[in-house]
């Protein structure tokens, strides 16, 4: 694509994230910025939705576009009041942008009505994953199950009940063309909501042969196509570097790995697999993709395909893409790349 030449990410910080504990920050999870005012940002360190080692950093804050950043932890403790240091998703309320969630690896979810600057916890279970809005309704993938909540994240129901072999981690979700709300879980189920319940749709295939400690079926990210919610990609933590990318085109019944083709390289050559995915908001069936690895942020056209072409949609100067977050903007998209 010619264009690619011309799309330039710039580094934003922070830098050195500590929460003064050990592991220091090495990754940024989390991220979400007001919609009411695009300097002020927000971006955590924590697990996310993968086996890695978790990073200890708390929740920053920058309100000059990234040129500063600010620590903002003030009530975000466990019971003994130490910080809960390990945040995977932030998630920003677009009605009232002073109201923001943490969701924390040990601790649950956390809640702050004065843009981070003091928090309480508002469902305190273990691990907390992430967040995703559907038809007015919030919910949240926690290890007691999807949680769900009508006021902001204020007060949580639960939604769909953990079993006791696995819990859902990923979760997406789309609300234009017949809409769809889609999770998956640590045993690789993958499960959808409609008619005013969640129903299991289908597995992710996995091969525990893959010669890889800590390899597992769990579901890292889930992404939903917004031109046509019956597609839909997740990637597991399996395979060859426990990172496979599998695609359903039936809602989430069937799947299947995909296996992507470059032009003149193999897919296992720029990284140890695909860990971060995210559709377009603007350029329809449009998926980009991050691995762990250098490189680039890469993208393909989300058609179900197995082994489908794989573009470079911009050069990236960072290693380990971990999330990737995208913005309508015009007549292209607003990314923002976690490293």
């Amino acid at each position: 694509d010619a264009s690619t030449a011309t799309v330039a990410f710039r580094a934003i910080g922070p830098t050195h994230m500590t929460s003064g504990f050990i592991p220091n920050s090495g990754k940024v999870n989390a991220f979400a910025i007001d919609p009411s005012n695009a300097k002020i940002l927000y971006v955590a360190s924590g697990r996310g939705t993968g086996l890695e080692t978790y990073s200890s950093a708390g929740v920053f804050r920058s309100r000059n576009g990234g040129a500063s950043w600010q620590a903002i932890d003030d009530g975000l403790t466990d019971e003994s009041g130490v910080i809960d240091s390990v945040v995977n998703a932030l998630w920003i309320d677009p009605k009232h942008p002073s109201n923001l969630l943490a969701a924390t690896e040990y601790d649950g979810i956390f809640r702050s009505t004065d843009e981070g600057s003091s928090w309480h916890n508002v469902y305190r279970t273990t691990q907390a994953a992430e967040f995703t809005t559907f038809q007015n309704t919030l919910y949240a993938t926690t290890a007691a199950g999807i949680l769900s909540s009508r006021d902001g994240g204020a007060h949580w129901t639960v939604s769909y009940r953990a079993s006791a072999t696995a819990y859902p981690t990923a979760i997406d979700a789309v609300n234009g063309g017949g809409g769809a709300l889609v999770a998956g879980t640590t045993g690789g189920t993958i499960v959808t909501y409609a008619g005013g319940s969640w129903q299991t749709a289908g597995k992710l295939p996995f091969n525990p042969h893959t010669g890889t400690d800590g390899s597992s079926p769990a579901v890292h990210q889930i992404a939903v196509d917004p031109s046509n919610p019956s597609t839909i990609y997740a990637s597991s933590n399996d395979g060859r570097w426990d990172q496979n990318l599998n695609a359903s085109t039936d809602g989430g019944r069937t799947w299947k790995r995909v296996i992507p083709s470059f032009q003149s390289y193999n897919y296992y050559e720029l990284g140890l697999g695909t860990q971060a995915i995210a559709f377009s908001r603007v350029h329809p069936h449009l998926l980009y993709i991050g691995l762990d690895g250098p490189g680039a942020l890469f993208g393909l056209t989300a058609d179900g395909s197995t082994r489908p072409v794989v573009e470079v949609a911009a050069s990236l100067s960072i290693i380990d893409v971990r999330n990737v977050w995208t913005f309508p903007n015009g007549s292209d998209d607003r990314c923002w790349v976690a490293s």
